[in-house]
């Protein structure tokens, strides 16, 4: 993100993450560790960390699930979404926003 937000072509603000499958759940954590992160797109993540990505004693701190509803407001998922990340966004996130038909309606 350093390295993008160098280039003169970039906007700093307008950074889009996108990722598929337990790879894209790497573009849900820097989006959530950065805040400048416009948006997170995600094409059919992991449900959990049981499933990868594998980080050393995160199950004990958090998971793929809260992490989705923490980042909420800046998340969009297209393709498969897992059971347990519906569930947590129905627990007071605009599901209808974050759940999308494919990519082009992530990247509006």
């Amino acid at each position: 993100l350093a390295f993008l937000r160098a280039q003169p072509e970039v906007d700093p603000d307008k950074i889009t993450l996108v990722g598929r499958n337990g790879i894209g759940v790497n573009a849900l954590y820097a989006g959530l560790l950065d805040e400048r992160v416009e948006r997170v797109v995600l094409e059919s993540p992991s449900g959990s960390h049981t499933e990868g990505p594998y980080y050393l004693g995160v199950l004990t701190v958090t998971n793929i699930p809260e992490v989705a509803w923490l980042m909420s407001d800046r998340l969009r998922i297209f393709g498969e979404v897992p059971v347990g990340i519906a569930e947590a966004l129905r627990k007071g996130a605009p599901t209808d926003k974050v759940i999308c038909k494919n990519l082009a309606d992530g990247l509006k």
